[in-house]
């Protein structure tokens, strides 16, 4: 076998290049503070929701001109997106890259027929302006900033964090069904489900994806259940194994450090990745530098597109690459395939530590650590430094010298 490095270590996530990119613990301490104030805060506000907007804006007309009381609202909170899949990293060029952490806004809630269509009983306006009216005063008091997205409420901390809460309704009915069910399984009293503030993963899973509504600024209500995408994922790693989480961080951080604001968003990249290991097959869990080589030379292809939405994969409309214009995707193509040949040549192509961690650097960018040290050597020239005895050498002369 010819002689080549083992590059492994300089990805890893303790000492390596994953190491480098790991949120800083007092970033990551401030997402979960601010996370906890708001959930405190919009707890409050729908218990009162009256002080922040209308009945007759907040509800459907059939609920809002009823003489019964109106509907108790009480919101569930859950983390998704990249926190949930481990695949967060550091930003690398701020501004404009931020840590994005979600954080899911679940409101029970009755869910009407209106046209021969379900929709939730909220109207999903006054559902973003509510908990941004309710956000005010805390955003005005910690010196955070509230941006209105089509999808969600961000929340920016300071210019490396923010918060994103998208806003959801769930069939009022499926959560009761899906708590009973689960508190029965745990000999818990369905108070406790009730009261609590995080929305229960078994209590989540109970719930039927058509009776998840996502709120959206100019359509509406959409149905849409971020379970899908994470099913999905984890389905991936079940198949391939943990390693597509590392390359997958890995890819992101190659993508920030050379474009400060890219269209390649991560969910693509995901399924770019996932799909170039489909195409592949099993890869060596324990080099991770070949497996970059290896699904590298794959995505080189297949960015070529279309890269399907894996939870709307019949749907050529939702396609991830179809805002992409073509001088993006050739130059993505370009970087992507250079970047594959330079990291070859310091694993085959180089014999010299130094010039291996050279090569990754100019792949990765500079948070790939020069650590020669690290990088192993394997094949022909392994076994001939490992069978050799060592050499007796000449031991140096010590010159006279003269104290005082």
């Amino acid at each position: 076998m010819a002689a080549s490095l083992n590059l492994h270590r300089l990805f890893s996530m303790d000492e390596g290049y994953l190491g480098a990119l790991r949120v800083p613990d007092q970033d990551a301490e401030k997402l979960r503070q601010a996370r906890e104030s708001i959930r405190s805060v919009l707890r409050t506000a729908f218990a009162d929701w009256s002080t922040h907007v209308t009945r007759t804006a907040l509800f459907e007309s059939v609920i809002a001109k009823s003489a019964a009381p109106a509907p108790t609202l009480t919101p569930r909170f859950r983390l998704q997106g990249s926190f949930v899949y481990f695949t967060v990293n550091d930003c690398q060029q701020t501004p404009p890259q931020q840590i994005d952490q979600d954080d899911g806004v679940f409101l029970p809630v009755t869910v009407l027929t209106v046209g021969g269509t379900a929709q939730p009983a909220v109207v999903s306006k006054a559902y973003f302006d509510l908990v941004e009216k309710a956000l005010a005063p805390l955003c005005e008091r910690e010196g955070w900033t509230l941006k209105p997205k089509k999808t969600c409420v961000r929340v920016i901390l300071n210019s490396r964090l923010h918060l994103d809460l998208p806003l959801y309704a769930v069939r009022d009915d499926a959560f009761e069904r899906a708590a009973q069910a689960h508190a029965t399984t745990h000999s818990e009293r369905i108070e406790k489900v009730y009261a609590r503030q995080e929305l229960d993963e078994d209590v989540y899973a109970g719930i039927d994806d058509a009776d998840v509504f996502l709120a959206h600024r100019t359509k509406g209500w959409v149905q849409s259940d971020p379970r899908s995408l994470e099913r999905w994922f984890r389905n991936v790693l079940d198949v391939h194994g943990d390693q597509v989480r590392r390359l997958v961080r890995c890819y992101k951080g190659l993508r920030d450090a050379v474009w400060p604001d890219c269209d390649l968003s991560s969910i693509a990249l995901m399924k770019a990745i996932a799909d170039a290991y489909d195409r592949v097959g099993p890869l060596d869990q324990s080099r991770d530098d070949l497996a970059l080589i290896k699904i590298g030379q794959e995505l080189t292809a297949i960015l070529r597109g279309p890269i399907a939405n894996p939870v709307i994969p019949d749907d050529p409309a939702c396609n991830l690459d179809n805002d992409w214009s073509p001088e993006f995707r050739a130059t993505l193509i370009a970087e992507i395939d250079a970047r594959t040949q330079l990291l070859h040549t310091g694993v085959h192509g180089t014999l010299n530590r130094m010039v291996a961690v050279q090569r990754a650097r100019e792949a990765f960018g500079e948070r790939v650590p020069d650590k020669p040290e690290i990088i192993g050597l394997v094949g022909a020239a392994a076994q001939v430094i490992r069978s050799e005895r060592p050499q007796p050498q000449p031991q140096p002369v010590v010159p006279r010298t003269k104290s005082g």
